[in-house]
């Protein structure tokens, strides 16, 4: 199976490399001729100048930065792909809420397009381990080859536009729990407590957290790109203050929306690990 990936940057790069990995053949596209010259020097990798240039493919794969560049691809591969059938392409690019409900719209004779968020870096890339966030026409072939090229989960949707929804508001999780590690660092230091003792307990303590584990390989400037397109499409972000709410009642607002939303959906929607509720189900056993 031949690839096409667009977009050689960092994880461009990393998903490139990781498709070879596990066997596929790889060609990648990128308009600054430094990606494209870190990426010719991977093993593996062709490396060519256009989507024009890069020959039959099998699928696609979109990892640029913008959603104006991810618009400015599909429409350079809706001319120039083109098969049998259409070619699948997975958008995994971070996109604004409203284009990426529009990605149908370039469903066709020459595209099939399945927006395809991830969560992880370039090292979750590299093993495999991301979470794949999934809306489009997809078959289990696509899942398949997701599973075996870089996804340890995926979770399905039934719109475009909700992978993305999901993405940005875990990213938007994310940056809630640094704010609030970074403010427990802060009393803890005014108290004359030494932040690095009070991380040894967050490291296995109950608020412990991926932005406490991750304190020192965070990327902040991309946590803030997703939180302003997220603040940018739902209007505000709600301030959370821990001792103005009772935990308790907070805590019982989040089980019932997720027990309604269960109700509603039971057919479980994603791969390779247990439903939330059943995984409670167990532990209250």
């Amino acid at each position: 199976m031949r690839w096409l990936v667009v977009g050689l940057g960092a994880m461009g790069g990393a998903f490139a490399q990781r498709l070879v990995a596990t066997g596929y053949e790889v060609v990648g596209v990128d308009p600054l001729a430094g990606a494209r010259d870190r990426a010719a020097a991977l093993e593996g990798v062709t490396v060519v100048g256009s989507v024009a240039e890069a020959g039959p493919v099998e699928r696609v794969l979109v990892i640029v930065r913008t959603s104006a560049q991810v618009l400015e691809v599909l429409d350079d591969l809706t001319h120039e792909i083109g098969g049998p059938r259409p070619v699948p392409v997975f958008v995994c690019s971070t996109l604004d809420p409203e284009t990426a409900r529009r990605l149908g719209a370039w469903d066709g004779d020459a595209l099939r397009i399945l927006e395809a968020p991830v969560t992880g870096l370039v090292e979750g890339v590299l093993a495999g381990r991301l979470t794949v966030m999934l809306a489009g026409e997809h078959t289990a072939a696509d899942r398949e080859v997701v599973i075996k090229a870089f996804g340890q989960r995926v979770v399905t949707f039934d719109e475009f536009g909700q992978p993305t929804l999901a993405k940005l508001l875990n990213n938007c999780l994310l940056s809630y729990n640094s704010h609030a590690l970074a403010a427990v660092l802060r009393i803890a230091a005014a108290e004359g407590l030494p932040a690095a003792r009070l991380m040894e307990v967050l490291e296995e303590g109950s608020g412990g957290s991926f932005a406490a584990a991750n304190l020192f390989t965070s990327v902040g400037d991309l946590i803030d790109k997703d939180v302003g397109l997220l603040a940018g499409f739902v209007g505000s972000l709600p301030p959370v203050r821990p001792g103005v709410s009772p935990v308790e009642a907070e805590i019982g607002a989040a089980r019932r929306l997720v027990m309604e939303g269960d109700a509603q959906d039971p057919v479980s929607r994603h791969e390779s690990r247990p439903h939330p509720r059943h995984q409670m189900e167990e532990r209250n056993r």
